[in-house]
């Protein structure tokens, strides 16, 4: 069975879904999403990177404009003009697709926290190659434990289609048995989170001695990846390419106070200073509610989404 079969599900095959992440970390979920969601939000981030995209350097950006320069990248939260209304179109339909089951079910959790600062907006240029990301995983810095797991959603903005047989980069994944974080190398005083030290390179290596395959998938918009901390994948390769991508990811992990605790205090530490941090802690409650917690505050409180 080719990797494109077996990590292909219908949104409706939730078990099978669950099964793919737990074996080898990462699935894609055909038409599981409102194509005119994805439409409207591909307006508001091009709008976005055409005003911060240009930019050379950090400094240019102000220190209050969650923006990376270095790999054009946007905090989701820059999407809502006011973030204390809570639009956030997009986590809402994620919490109304099928996708939702999957998290709660691959995360053993009806309640789950949305890591807002550590979610993003992504622009590939194919004239710029050097931004690619190489094999990283997305472990954050958060303990090696299940409990502390994170789910990424992954979805194409625009074009309408990306990854193989089209002339747009997609995200590449290596699917393979891994059960923990891969060490890395400290670079200019942080953590980077890309599999660079030598015994990851080694562990790498083993991988590909052992049979694992690089999986080139394509999307097309209304699909998405999902893909749990182990999981590794890099920026697909630019090289025949020609048009220019616009993508978002969202991740999740489970709300307990014990995770709660780990986030606020990597935020106090500054540990996820690189991941733009925010105020705020979200706890998706229903569709038309979610509760909130700041480093200032010791519990939950309820606020309403704008309708």
């Amino acid at each position: 069975m080719s990797l494109d079969t077996k990590l292909t599900c219908e949104k409706h095959e939730i078990d099978r879904a669950v099964d793919n992440l737990s074996e080898l970390h990462c699935v894609k979920i055909k038409n599981v999403l409102s194509k005119d969601v994805l439409i409207d939000t591909a307006t508001t981030a091009k709008e976005i990177f055409s005003t911060y995209g240009h930019l050379s350097k950090q400094e240019q950006v102000d220190a209050n404009i969650p923006y990376g320069v270095d790999q054009h990248m946007a905090n989701i939260t820059m999407l809502d003009e006011n973030p204390s209304k809570l639009q956030y179109l997009l986590i809402r339909e994620i919490y109304q697709s099928h996708l939702w089951e999957i998290i709660c079910k691959y995360l053993k959790s009806r309640d789950i926290i949305s890591l807002l600062q550590i979610s993003s907006l992504r622009f590939i240029d194919p004239d710029q190659p050097h931004l690619a990301i190489p094999f990283h995983q997305d472990g954050f810095g958060l303990p090696d434990e299940k409990d502390y797991m994170l789910i990424s959603v992954w979805f194409l903005l625009e074009p309408n289609k990306a990854g193989k047989g089209t002339d747009v980069s997609c995200v590449e994944f290596l699917p393979a048995n891994i059960n923990h974080l891969l060490s890395t190398d400290m670079q200019t005083g942080k953590k980077s989170s890309y599999a660079s030290s030598s015994t990851s390179k080694k562990e790498l290596e083993k991988l590909y001695n052992d049979g694992a395959e690089v999986w080139s998938p394509d999307i097309s918009i209304g699909d998405c990846f999902m893909f749990d901390s182990y999981n590794l994948h890099r920026t697909g390769s630019s090289l025949h390419c020609n048009h220019k991508r616009y993508s978002a990811e969202i991740r999740f992990l489970a709300c307990t106070p014990e995770t709660v605790y780990e986030i606020k205090a990597r935020r106090k530490n500054n540990i996820l200073e690189m991941y733009y941090e925010t105020d705020d802690v979200y706890k998706i409650i229903t569709p038309t509610e979610i509760n909130w917690t700041d480093h200032r505050r010791s519990k939950f409180q309820t606020v309403q989404w704008e309708k």
